[in-house]
C-alpha cells in the first residue's frame, strides 16, 4: 500500500507541477535540498539534507519525502539510497523496467501545524564518474504536495598517489647537514588529488635547519602542504636537518590526499653521522697539516639550449608572442642550483637561484627584430653549462 502511494504522489506532483501557476504552492509544501561533500570521488557517499516546510493553512499529517536517483550512464544501475534515518527503498510499482530507486522516508515531526519545518537525511553513494541526479518531492494529508525539484553533482575519478622519497648524502660529519627531497606523484589519468600532503616524522637528536613553506605540528611530527595535485603531475618538498648524534638516524615520509589512497605511501631514508678523526697517538704529535680545498671546476661546458631549457620554441622561429614560459631541465638526474639569462636588449640579466632554478619562470623578449636569449646554469654536482638561441619577432 505505501508503495503505490508513494508512486502515485510522485506522478501527482509531477502533475500538479506542470497545471498549476507560478505561486500557487503557497497553500501546499515547500521542500529544498542540499548536499556534501563539495568535492564528490568515486567512492563517496554524499549526504543529502531534505527541509520540509508547511506552507498551508491546514494541519499536515503523515508526511513523505520521496528520493530518486539517477546516474549518468542510463545502461548502468542508479546509484544506491541509503536512508540515514529510519524508511526504505522500493520500485515505483510493479513491474517498473526502469529499476529506479525510491526512498521513502517519513519525515520528522511529519510537518506538523502550519509554518512548521523538518528534515530528512539521506546518503547517496557515487559509484562512477560523471552526473549524479536525485529528485526530491514531499506530499502529505490532506492532499499537500511541493513541486519536485533536483540535486545534482558531478562525481570526479579517483586519485592515487605515490611518494618516492630520498637524501643527497648517505653520510655526513658529526654537525654537517643533509637535504631530503619527497617527491610527491598523482600517477592517475584523470583524477584530482585534493588537498596533498607530506608527512616527516623526525628523531629526537636531529635539528631542523630549513623546511617547507606552510608546514604545521612538531619537530618529531611535520606535516607540509602540497595542496591539489592534478593527473600526472609531480610535487617536490626539501628538509634540511643536522645531526651532532653520531652513528645513523632515520627519517620517514609519508604522503597522504583528501581519499584513501591505493598505492603505499610510506617510506623511509637512513643517513650515517661519522665521528671526528682519531687524532690520539704515542709521542710527541705532529702538527695536522691544512687541507687544501679541492676547488670545485669553474671549466664552462657547452650544451645545446634544449638539453638546458623544457618549453622554449626552435631555433630562429617567427615568434608572435613576446612572452616565453620555460623551466629549466635536470642533467643525469642532477637539479639546477643557479642560472643566468640574458636576453639581448635588456640591462639586467636575470639570476635564479636554489629552488627557483627549478620552477618555471617568464621571459619578455624586445618588441621587434631578433633577440639571443644566453643561458648559463650551474648544476648541484659544480659543473656549469651555457647555450643560446635565436628568436625573431614576426
Amino acid at each position: 500500500m505505501r508503495v503505490l502511494r508513494a508512486f502515485l504522489a510522485a506522478v501527482a506532483v509531477l502533475a500538479a507541477g506542470a497545471a498549476m501557476a507560478p505561486g500557487a504552492w503557497a497553500t501546499g509544501l515547500a521542500v529544498t535540498v542540499s548536499g556534501a561533500p563539495e568535492n564528490l570521488i568515486v567512492g563517496d557517499s554524499v549526504t543529502l539534507t531534505a527541509r520540509v516546510t508547511n506552507l498551508s493553512s491546514v494541519p499536515a499529517t503523515d508526511t513523505w519525502t520521496h528520493f530518486t536517483p539517477y546516474g549518468d550512464d542510463p545502461f548502468e544501475d542508479p546509484p544506491k539510497l541509503t536512508p540515514v534515518l529510519a524508511g526504505f527503498c522500493t520500485n515505483f510499482g510493479p513491474g517498473d523496467p526502469s529499476q529506479h530507486c525510491q526512498l521513502t522516508v517519513p519525515s520528522l515531526a511529519a510537518a506538523g501545524e502550519p509554518g512548521d519545518s523538518s528534515e530528512v537525511k539521506v546518503a547517496v553513494a557515487a559509484t562512477q564518474p560523471g552526473a549524479l541526479r536525485v529528485d526530491v518531492g514531499a506530499d502529505a494529508d490532506p492532499g499537500l504536495s511541493a513541486p519536485q525539484l533536483s540535486w545534482t553533482g558531478t562525481v570526479e575519478p579517483k586519485a592515487d598517489i605515490s611518494l618516492n622519497f630520498s637524501a643527497n648524502v648517505e653520510t655526513i660529519a658529526n654537525g654537517g647537514s643533509v637535504t631530503f627531497r619527497a617527491l610527491v606523484t598523482n600517477t592517475s589519468a584523470a583524477g584530482m588529488a585534493y588537498g596533498t600532503a607530506v608527512t616527516f616524522t623526525l628523531p629526537p637528536e636531529v635539528e631542523i635547519v630549513s623546511q617547507p613553506d606552510g608546514c604545521t605540528g612538531t619537530k618529531l611530527n611535520l606535516t607540509c602542504p602540497v595542496g591539489d595535485l592534478g593527473p600526472q603531475l609531480t610535487a617536490q618538498r626539501l628538509l634540511t636537518l643536522r645531526s651532532t648524534q653520531e652513528g645513523q638516524f632515520t627519517v620517514l615520509a609519508s604522503a597522504k590526499w583528501a581519499r584513501p589512497n591505493v598505492t603505499d605511501t610510506k617510506t623511509q631514508t637512513s643517513v650515517t653521522v661519522l665521528p671526528p678523526p682519531d687524532t690520539s697517538g704515542s709521542g710527541t704529535p705532529e702538527p695536522t697539516p691544512t687541507p687544501t680545498p679541492t676547488p670545485v671546476s669553474t671549466k664552462t661546458r657547452a650544451a645545446s639550449f634544449a638539453t638546458l631549457v623544457s618549453g622554449a620554441p626552435g631555433t630562429n622561429r617567427c615568434l608572435r608572442t613576446r612572452k616565453l614560459s620555460v623551466v629549466l631541465r635536470s642533467i643525469k638526474n642532477v637539479d639546477p642550483v643557479r642560472a643566468t639569462i640574458r636576453v639581448t636588449g635588456r640591462k639586467h640579466a636575470l639570476v635564479l637561484k636554489g629552488s627557483k632554478a627549478q620552477r618555471p619562470f617568464s621571459l619578455k623578449l624586445p618588441r621587434s627584430g631578433r633577440a639571443t636569449v644566453t643561458v648559463t646554469v650551474t648544476l648541484e654536482s659544480g659543473r656549469r653549462y651555457t647555450s643560446k638561441r635565436t628568436y625573431r619577432l614576426c
